[in-house]
C-alpha cells in the first residue's frame, strides 16, 4: 500500500506542475508578461501609499476612505496592463501584428511611463502638501497641465536678455 501511495503522489504532483505550467503559459501569452515593470510599478504605488499615509497624519486629515482607494487603483492598473498587454501581443494569422510592430512599437512603453509618472506626480504632490516636493515648479506645473489635458504643454521659453 505505501508503494501506491507514494506512486499516486507523484502522479498527482506531476498533473498539478503540468496544471500550474499551463496556467502560467497561458497567462503569460494572453494575460500579462512584463513581470519586471509590475515591481517597478508596485514600488511606485507603495511609495504614493507611504507618502499619503505621511501627508494626513502631518497635516492631521485622517480618512480611511483614501487608504481604501489603493484597491481600487490597484484594480484599475491591473485592467489596464492586460488591455495593453492584449494589444500590443496579440497575433494576426499567426504572426506579430504588424501594426503594433511598425507604426507604434514604444505604445507599451510610453503607457507604462504614464503609470509610472503619474504615481511619481502623486507622491510630489504629497509631499508638495508639506512644504518638502522635489520637483523644480516648472517641471511640476508642466506634468499637472499634462495629467489635466493629456497634451503637453509648450516648452517654457527663456526670456530675452536686454543689452
Amino acid at each position: 500500500m505505501p508503494g501506491k501511495l507514494t506512486s499516486l503522489g507523484a502522479l498527482l504532483a506531476f498533473n498539478l506542475g503540468a496544471v500550474f505550467g499551463l496556467i502560467g503559459h497561458l497567462t503569460r501569452t494572453y494575460i500579462f508578461n512584463d513581470v519586471a515593470f509590475l515591481g517597478y510599478l508596485l514600488v511606485a504605488i507603495a511609495v504614493d501609499t507611504l507618502s499619503g499615509i505621511w501627508a494626513s497624519l502631518a497635516l492631521h486629515q485622517h480618512s480611511s476612505s483614501r487608504l481604501r482607494q489603493v484597491f481600487g487603483k490597484l484594480a484599475q492598473y491591473g485592467i489596464a496592463l492586460v488591455a495593453i498587454h492584449v494589444l500590443t501581443s496579440f497575433k494576426v494569422g499567426g504572426e506579430a501584428n504588424l501594426f503594433v510592430t511598425t507604426i507604434a512599437p514604444s505604445f507599451k512603453g510610453a503607457i507604462y511611463t504614464l503609470m509610472i509618472w503619474a504615481e511619481v506626480l502623486s507622491v510630489e504632490e504629497n509631499l508638495h502638501k508639506m512644504g518638502r516636493g522635489f520637483l523644480p515648479k516648472w517641471v511640476r506645473k508642466r506634468m499637472e497641465a499634462f495629467a489635466e489635458s493629456g497634451e503637453l504643454p509648450p516648452a517654457p521659453t527663456q526670456p530675452a536678455e536686454n543689452k
